[in-house]
């Protein structure tokens, strides 16, 4: 008796079966489903953890400069006192609280006040030292606003809902997020 074999052709010439195939969809599927999102959650903590990082480089900045008032300004006001070396790019106008208030060199006031969004810019880049780039663009890292009453708001610009704020009447940096 003679029999004939007869061979599938399809998939198994190449290995795979349609059924290992989709098996192997299915998996990959599965893992996307589920790393998906853990990347996603990533990438917000990557943002809320450099938030917290620059309102805290600001907090502690503006601790320093209060403790270099205390010791060189006398309880006064001061024009131009340098705080970061000796350089313009150190030197902060601090109010009659004794915070940092602006960093402008266009004349002497009596009481250096932060009121518009110029000083928010001038005394955050100042505090900041070029750490950060804080300005009225798109390309910044940082939007400032002026609030009003001496303080001022930072959002940042790749993460909307994420801003701080510094109250230059009490020293604080409150953190929104």
């Amino acid at each position: 008796m003679v029999t004939k074999r007869t061979e599938m052709v399809g998939f198994s010439t190449l290995g795979f079966t349609l059924v290992e195939l989709v098996v192997v969809i299915l998996l990959i599927a599965i893992l996307a489903a589920v790393a998906l999102p853990r990347f996603i959650r990533i990438d917000d903590d990557a943002h809320l953890a450099r938030a917290e990082t620059t309102a805290a480089a600001l907090q502690a900045s503006v601790q320093l400069a209060h403790s270099v008032w205390q010791l060189q300004a006398g309880g006064q006001p001061a024009e131009n006192l340098p705080v970061f070396g000796a350089g313009l790019d150190g030197q902060i106008d601090f109010n009659a609280n004794g915070w940092p208030s602006q960093q402008w060199f266009g004349g002497i006031e009596a009481n250096p006040s932060l009121n518009n969004v110029a000083d928010c810019i001038s005394i955050s880049n100042a505090l900041l030292q070029g750490s950060t780039v804080i300005a009225l663009n798109s390309d910044a890292d940082l939007q400032p606003a002026y609030l009003g009453g001496g303080a001022c708001r930072y959002t940042f610009t790749d993460a909307p809902t994420l801003s701080f704020e510094y109250n230059s009447n009490t020293g604080a940096v409150t953190r929104n997020f």
